[in-house]
């Protein structure tokens, strides 16, 4: 049974419950250039979540039109699947990939099939994955801003029992010092 999304949305009611649903409001809006990065520490267990416009990652919401749309889509996905080249959790903590999961709106998978009822003007991905970690992280660095050149600004939110963090990152400011 995958326990990293039941496990994950628990942790963003946590969040939630504790002041940031204003936050999290704000963040989902649909904004070309901006994701947002959400993370949970629990014990040895590390719950990362992106949210961003498909426009950040591929360069276009629409469904693959032609091969070199296609191929966006497969080199995006396996970027994200290298959670190695997405984070850096510093050399202490031993923060391994357990799964990840990456979900995108199935009218853009549909390569080219319409759906009256879909909005095709904006197209989101959502990422999670869920690593564990000999030590708790003290750091993040997201290389992830130089894989995706449309990225401009990453507003990322990190948890855990010690406290918690709220910064914006962009391509110039990959690292943020945890709690």
């Amino acid at each position: 049974m995958n326990y990293a999304i039941p496990a994950l949305a628990a942790a963003v009611l946590l969040c939630a419950s504790n002041g940031w649903a204003e936050t999290e409001r704000q963040l989902h809006e649909h904004q070309h250039g901006h994701g947002e990065l959400q993370l949970v520490l629990d014990k040895d267990q590390l719950f990362v979540q992106l949210h961003s416009p498909l426009d950040n990652l591929v360069g276009f919401e629409h469904a693959p039109a032609n091969d070199t749309e296609r191929q966006a889509v497969v080199s995006m996905k396996e970027t994200l699947a290298d959670a190695d080249k997405l984070f850096d959790f510093g050399k202490d903590s031993h923060c391994l990939l357990q799964e990840h999961e990456i979900t995108v709106p199935e009218t853009f998978m549909n390569h080219g099939e319409q759906d009256d009822d879909a909005d095709h003007d904006h197209a989101e991905l959502e990422a999670l994955w869920q690593f564990k970690c000999k030590k708790a992280p003290n750091k993040l660095t997201v290389p992830m801003l130089s894989s995706f050149s449309r990225f401009q600004e990453l507003d990322v939110q990190f948890l855990t029992e010690n406290g918690a963090v709220a910064v914006e990152l962009d391509s110039a400011e990959q690292e943020v010092t945890l709690p």
